[in-house]
């Protein structure tokens, strides 16, 4: 899908990706405005920046620790030339262990602020098993 619009987007994705896969939860959460909601797979609202960092500092440490997450975008909707929505594939694997994956897809709504690119909101929703086969 990749274009010279969609390359911000897509170097976001990337970055988060990133930060992620290098367990670094503040890096990872510092991609999300202060007051950004995140909805999670089991359907939590958090919200803002610090909601967002508690929740993955717990997780990294416990059912999230040690996981690999891919991002892939599926589609980019420039809204404005300041925001844009990104429906992302997402993978999520477990080190060691192949059999271990989450699929899912997060729709980011983003914005272009004095840091960059950030994500203003986030819901992720997982594929039930009927879809990913």
């Amino acid at each position: 899908m990749s274009n010279k619009v969609d390359q911000p987007f897509e170097n976001l994705l990337w970055e988060v990706e990133a930060a992620w896969n290098r367990g670094d939860v503040h890096a990872y959460t510092a991609f999300y405005t202060k007051d950004a909601g995140y909805v999670s797979r089991a359907g939590m609202l958090l919200n803002g920046r610090t909601e967002i960092e508690k929740l993955h500092a717990k997780a990294f440490v416990e059912s999230l620790r040690n996981t690999k997450l891919a991002l892939k975008a599926r589609r980019i909707a420039s809204l404005t030339s300041a925001t844009a929505v990104i429906y992302a594939d997402v993978e999520l694997k477990h080190t060691g262990n192949d059999r271990d994956l989450t699929r899912a897809i997060t729709t980011f709504v983003v914005a272009r602020v004095d840091e960059g690119w950030r994500v203003c909101a986030a819901h992720t929703t997982e594929l039930a098993q009927i879809c990913t086969d």
